[in-house]
């Protein structure tokens, strides 16, 4: 057994609280997040497909309302949720993939570990609280889905263990069937830390591919490429530093996505 798995057995759920304690503890949860406005994080993940493993380390930057965004390598594919829109950009095909999500409360699984109260969840699904014993937290929640309802469901079971001070997770185990199964952890954690507003938003160079809710298009980001979503999050940055402005062909748009279509093949 490797040490990743033998860290996740150290840890396993040693005793469920009873009903008034579940409460207590989302009041408590509540509390804990409602002074966060954003937050950095390191991110390891773990993908364990059909006995194959492979790993890859990234960024996680969050903000309220409801954005989350994830940076992995500079080649590699980064993700951003902003309310219901998805933003899905591959640097390597050239092109960024926009589509939407409803508002069911499914759609809370891109946020699990960071919204403010979970009750969409709870709603959806079986959710219950754990303590174990860690020295990163002692707290954790457990999400299946309703035995009617596990056939549609996107995993089969969610493990989240939480940090003590804040009730941020430190790692989230998905199983997501038989055969796959994500662990990811979180380190460095920088909380209502003051961010370019940048970051918060994801720059698509000049020449982008945009596919939009699945349909294929003839359009391309114009020179000078374009910040998604157009408007970044207020992160605290401090107001009197003026940033040196970009060069001309490094600029970026910041109003609302003009393309330009290319001409028919």
């Amino acid at each position: 057994m490797n040490t990743a798995l033998l860290l996740l057995a150290a840890i396993l759920p040693a005793q469920a609280p009873d009903a008034g304690d579940f409460e207590a503890f989302f009041e408590t949860f509540a509390q804990k997040r409602a002074e966060i406005r954003v937050l950095e994080a390191d991110i390891q993940e773990e993908t364990i497909q059909f006995g194959d493993r492979s790993l890859r380390h990234g960024k996680l930057t969050f903000g309220k309302p409801r954005r989350i965004l994830f940076r992995y390598g500079i080649d590699e594919p980064s993700i951003m949720i902003d309310g219901r829109r998805v933003y899905d950009f591959d640097p390597l095909e050239e092109q960024v993939q926009l589509y939407d999500i409803d508002e069911s409360p499914e759609s809370s699984i891109f946020f699990l570990g960071f919204d403010t109260d979970p009750a969409a969840l709870r709603e959806a699904y079986d959710v219950r609280v754990f303590s174990m014993q860690s020295a990163q937290g002692n707290h954790g929640i457990e999400i299946r889905p309703y035995k009617e309802n596990q056939d549609q469901a996107p995993f089969q079971e969610v493990t989240i263990y939480l940090r003590d001070d804040d009730y941020l997770p430190y790692r989230i185990d998905i199983e997501f069937d038989d055969d796959t199964r994500m662990v990811t952890e979180f380190t460095n954690y920088q909380v209502n830390q003051p961010l370019d507003p940048a970051q918060t938003q994801l720059k698509i160079p000049a020449g982008t591919r945009v596919i939009e809710n699945g349909e294929v298009t003839l359009r391309e980001v114009p020179p000078g490429g374009v910040l998604m979503p157009p408007d970044p999050l207020e992160t605290g940055a401090p107001k009197n530093i003026e940033s040196p402005a970009p060069a001309p062909a490094e600029a970026a748009e910041t109003g609302a996505l003009q393309v330009r279509e290319l001409p028919t093949p």
